[in-house]
């Protein structure tokens, strides 16, 4: 709805994200990237982590933090499996079992296999999904150093210091909204005197 009035003119999402699921956060970095409008992200005392730093690096108009020690990065994934124990349920004194069809050989297959401790079809998973993640941060951010790509978690000051590439920059929230009306001036999207702010919290 930002996107598409004609009264705002840049969008700052103001906040912390310290993660998601790959699916919603993969939803919301496509939608930031068909915004028409500049998309800042102004991190609030907090920090912007995996699935969070995710929909942030699709922020074309710049990530900036609060203060030093606002943290960043931690690119990567990983998955959770919920495997039957065999313990004997406390309130029924029974054991749970889980018994497949054979019919089915694949079904579940990473959750048994990890179940039996082997997890290499799981980390085989888990390395697809990463791909395919580093691949869409370095097509937002490709100003981005490599290294950061192992998953890291790095303050704001220390992603500054080593250049990192994770944010553009550390800054109030006064000074965030006079980033907001220079990027407008300066951008070919103004087409009115008056410059609106759209904000996410």
């Amino acid at each position: 709805r930002l996107d598409s009035s004609d009264e705002v003119q840049v969008i700052i999402f103001r906040g912390n994200v310290w993660g998601g699921d790959e699916g919603s956060s993969q939803r919301v970095n496509d939608a930031l990237l068909k915004c028409t409008k500049p998309v800042m992200m102004w991190i609030d005392y907090g920090g912007v982590l995996s699935g969070g730093y995710l929909k942030a690096s699709a922020c074309k108009g710049g990530i900036w933090a609060s203060r030093g020690n606002d943290r960043v990065g931690s690119i990567g994934s990983y998955l959770t499996y919920k495997v039957q124990t065999g313990e004997i349920d406390k309130n029924t004194g029974l054991k749970n079992v889980e018994v497949y069809s054979s019919l089915t050989p694949l079904k579940n297959q990473e959750t048994r296999e990890v179940a039996k401790g082997n997890l290499k079809p799981a980390i085989e998973t888990a390395d697809k999904i990463t791909e395919v993640f580093h691949a869409t941060i370095l097509a937002n951010r490709p100003q981005i150093k490599k290294e950061v790509l192992q998953g890291g978690t790095y303050m704001a000051s220390e992603s500054l210091e080593n250049d990192l590439g994770l944010i553009d920059g550390i800054c109030s929230w006064e000074e965030m909204l006079e980033k907001a009306a220079e990027l407008v001036y300066n951008s070919s999207v103004t087409n009115s005197s008056t410059h609106m702010l759209g904000l996410f919290r």
